[in-house]
């Protein structure tokens, strides 16, 4: 509960501004510790177990980014074409975005603050954890709810930079399905991470869907 809501202040102090994010990297930096003295001393969890393994990672990791791409190809098509809109749903903050600022958040800012602490926290301890103690089944739907829930703030925000909130309903529709989105993907990196027994995947897959969402929303803007 208490990383839940370090992960929602977190996210919380994300400005949609250009580049964004040097304070959330700091405090997502931060936790990289926190996190593995927890895994070491709180389950005993060894680095292998978490997935931070040499073997196959270079190969794991060209699946997961193949992976990824196609995440946010699927993604960007229902963007362009939304079953609940006749015009494409827009994102202002990358519609107001210059290349420089694109460039910055997706080879720096996102992998430090974003891809790096949630696959170490979920796919890595959180799941380690879980898989000693539960089911895989159970392991896999728990990983992706508090995955999901870790989102509750920067889905709100995103959503509310969309033209989905010009419509209360349609605003209520678009965090229900940012949620489902989130909670889909978090079992697809769990199950991807348990087959895998790396994290490699995990971190390219996504990468590879955060960055292919944004440079089509940004390219789709212009």
């Amino acid at each position: 509960m208490v990383f839940l809501l370090f992960g929602n202040l977190k996210n919380l102090l994300v400005v949609d501004t250009w580049p964004a994010g040097w304070l959330q990297s700091g405090l997502a930096l931060g936790a990289v510790p926190v996190l593995l003295v927890l895994a070491w001393k709180g389950w005993g969890l060894s680095l292998e177990e978490i997935g931070l393994r040499r073997q196959r990672a270079g190969i794991e990791a060209g699946l997961g980014l193949g992976l990824g791409a196609v995440m946010a190809a699927a993604s960007l098509l229902f963007l362009r074409f939304p079953l609940v809109l006749e015009s494409p749903i827009t994102y202002e903050p990358v519609r107001a975005a210059d290349a420089a600022g694109l460039v910055q958040r997706v080879l720096v800012s996102m992998p430090l603050d974003t891809v790096l602490l949630e696959e170490l926290a979920f796919r890595g301890v959180l799941l380690a954890g879980l898989l000693r103690t539960r089911a895989p089944v159970v392991a896999v739907v728990v990983n992706a709810g508090l995955f999901s829930a870790w989102h509750i703030t920067i889905n709100f925000q995103t959503v509310a930079s969309t033209n989905l909130h010009e419509s209360p309903l349609l605003f209520a529709l678009g965090l229900i399905g940012a949620h489902l989105a989130i909670f889909g993907a978090g079992v697809v990196l769990a199950v991807l991470r348990m087959k895998s027994l790396t994290l490699a995947p995990c971190f390219a897959a996504h990468w590879g869907v955060n960055t292919g969402l944004l440079l089509g929303l940004f390219l789709g803007s212009r």
